[in-house]
């Protein structure tokens, strides 16, 4: 069970993998926000706001339409906070093994939320079968971005950028996005713009700019997207999280946020972090500058 954003859901990937990686016979059963759960492909996916799964958090005796949800379920693992053990006890009822992990990483311990959200399985004695997110895409699943591509006759080097978050203070000023990809063109590097479905503001923002706006609907057809980029630039955000599970570099950018928690695990994530919290305060040639190094270190040969 993993309630939460698209990159929440994304930094549990590791923690499910897991589990199959140690029950490679055992059918997986998600339950969370359904366009993020079928990233991992699970046998079956059980949206968080079924009627059905609100018995769990009220005090009484669960009816059958709940219990029938979790038939043969062998171990449930919730990432959830259930102060008054109202959850546990409930989850207990339904399975002959359940655990209720706080989702919240403590910030004083600046453990990465990737290696906190795997604990409960350490404790359990069940090793983790991968310290970083991936995430496979199917050939039916990269239909969208072909189709984009074939559309806008998109080159083969391009940079996404992704101004968008959960909230506006971990949000990079959109004018200095727009002067970086102004500075990125003058580099002959093109340039498109990624939003999401809750971007509306952006959106309407970067209706009228000179760059493609590139709005996928759902959470795989933003993956078929980010794993045609050369890189990805955005906040501390879904996107980011995403396409470093995709193997594509990405520059993040951080205010508020402890990156050493939250920062993408990928194979080339470059961080710039404001040093007084405050994003405004990033300069666009620091972004530039750390873009074009991005992309020099992923282009240079190995050994």
């Amino acid at each position: 069970m993993r309630s939460g954003a698209l990159g929440d859901f994304v930094l549990t990937l590791p923690a499910i993998n897991t589990l199959r990686h140690h029950f490679p016979q055992a059918q997986l059963g998600l339950i969370g926000r359904p366009a993020y759960l079928r990233l991992a492909q699970p046998t079956a996916v059980i949206d968080q706001d079924s009627a059905a799964l609100a018995p769990l958090y009220a005090p009484g005796p669960l009816p059958a339409t709940t219990r029938n949800l979790f038939a043969a379920t062998d171990f449930i693992l919730a990432y959830a906070v259930d102060a008054d053990g109202v959850l546990t006890a409930h989850l207990n009822e339904l399975a002959p093994h359940s655990l209720v992990w706080d989702p919240r990483p403590n910030p004083d311990a600046e453990q990465h939320i990737v290696d906190y959200l795997l604990a409960p399985l350490e404790e359990l004695g069940l090793a983790a079968a991968e310290a970083r997110p991936y995430v496979y895409l199917e050939e039916k699943d990269r239909a969208y971005a072909a189709n984009l591509w074939q559309e806008h006759d998109f080159p083969g080097k391009l940079i996404a950028l992704h101004p968008g978050s959960g909230g506006t203070r971990k949000c990079w000023p959109l004018a200095k996005y727009l002067d970086l990809a102004h500075a990125l063109k003058q580099h002959h590097i093109h340039v498109i713009f990624l939003c999401g479905p809750a971007d509306e503001v952006l959106i309407e923002q970067l209706a009228h700019k000179p760059f493609p706006l590139i709005c996928p609907p759902t959470p795989l057809q933003l993956a078929s997207v980010l794993e045609r980029v050369a890189l990805l630039v955005g906040n501390d955000s879904g996107p980011g999280h995403l396409a470093a599970a995709l193997n594509v570099p990405v520059v993040a950018l951080f205010g508020p946020t402890d990156p050493r928690i939250w920062q993408p695990r990928g194979p080339c994530t470059g961080i710039i972090r404001a040093p007084d919290g405050q994003l405004a305060s990033l300069s666009v040639d620091l972004v530039f500058e750390k873009c074009l190094n991005t992309l020099d270190l992923q282009s240079a040969p190995s050994g």
